[in-house]
């Protein structure tokens, strides 16, 4: 080793170059700061008569005590300041969360409209089939449940249903659009002749809402409507419906309000009408086309 190299130059040569590695990461302004905080360290060493080594030559400049007062507010005041990064990143944040309300609100509002002929309802009836299963069922009671499904699901969902809660109502249907397999299975194709569609379900619901009425009975207390992927506990139905007045026009349900100012019950989980609310359905609403209009939504379409 060269005598004008000691251990203790050897080492500040290798932090040395450790520090140039790190300095070349920084920005103008954290090197300035960087290099002037490494100078007045090795100031203070060579003050304390610790020996400065040659290789790193005399320094020309020294902070001041000003500037040094300068480092320490402008580096406490860097570290605190959000960099323009950030902020463009918050900005694109609140701008895509603007958007996106937006785009929901036009979904909302602008939501497709479809339109059926309602004068060709009855001629709907010659497609009926009520299996011998459905018609021993009685035509008054507490509760009348009719479940919506399609040929896809009759050796599954439907299948399942029957053999679980439906029996448990006072008067429990299946209602779609084919025969099933066996006539033990209480079932109507009131459906026949629509086709399976999403955008036919109010005009399912609609429809069977009337063929209830018309054709089957006015006489229970509640109507419940329920998907071929809904399970009921039945008792626990029974049991609230107990406790209110059937001849009050009730419209029960899992409230949402998407669509509508007063909300509407969402189809899905199902729905339940008093005796009250079938009656006017049918005989004030059913063919009106202002009162009751035709919706893309099945749920928002019975609860207008």
């Amino acid at each position: 080793m060269p005598p004008e190299y000691n251990s203790m130059s050897v080492h500040l040569m290798l932090m040395g170059c450790c520090e140039r590695v790190l300095m070349d990461q920084l920005s103008p302004v954290r090197k300035q700061i960087l290099r002037k905080k490494q100078a007045k360290k090795i100031y203070n060493k060579a003050s304390h008569g610790e020996g400065m080594p040659p290789l790193l030559g005399s320094i020309s400049s020294l902070p001041t005590t000003s500037e040094a007062k300068y480092e320490q507010y402008f580096l406490s005041k860097a570290e605190l300041r959000p960099s323009v990064v950030t902020r463009r990143q918050v900005g694109g944040v609140l701008i895509s969360i603007g958007i996106l309300g937006f785009l929901l609100k036009i979904l909302i509002w602008n939501r497709p409209v479809t339109y059926y002929d309602r004068t060709s309802d009855p001629l709907l009836l010659q497609f009926v089939y009520t299996s011998p299963a459905a018609r021993r069922l009685p035509r008054s009671g507490q509760l009348f449940c009719w479940v919506q499904t399609a040929k896809i699901y009759h050796d599954t969902r439907a299948l399942a249903i029957n053999e679980t809660w439906l029996s448990r109502c006072d008067h429990g249907q299946l209602f779609t659009g084919d025969f099933f397999s066996s006539n033990d299975i209480p079932y109507s194709t009131v459906f026949a002749g629509i086709p399976d569609s999403y955008y036919n379900l109010f005009f399912k619901s609609r429809y069977a809402f009337y063929y209830i009425y018309h054709y089957i009975s006015k006489d229970f207390d509640w109507y419940m409507k329920a998907d071929d992927d809904t399970y009921v506990v039945v008792e626990h139905l029974k049991e609230y419906l107990s406790h209110l007045d059937p001849n009050i026009p009730y419209y029960l349900g899992y409230t949402l309000k998407p669509y509508l100012e007063n909300g509407y019950n969402a189809g899905g989980a199902g729905y339940v009408l008093s005796r009250a609310a079938v009656k006017i359905f049918n005989e004030m609403l059913y063919d009106n086309e202002t009162l009751c209009p035709d919706d893309i939504y099945e749920d928002v379409g019975i609860g207008r």
